[in-house]
């Protein structure tokens, strides 16, 4: 979830979405992320 921020995004709301493309054990993954922020 997004809740505030600084500036001009202090009242910024929003969600943030992920879905795994690749994973290798040991090593990490690759992750896409999906972003929606709204702000005033």
């Amino acid at each position: 979830a997004i809740t505030g921020g600084t500036g001009e995004l202090t009242m910024a709301r929003g969600t943030i979405k992920y879905k795994i493309l690749q994973e290798s054990a040991g090593i990490g993954s690759i992750r896409e992320l999906n972003i929606h922020a709204f702000y005033t």
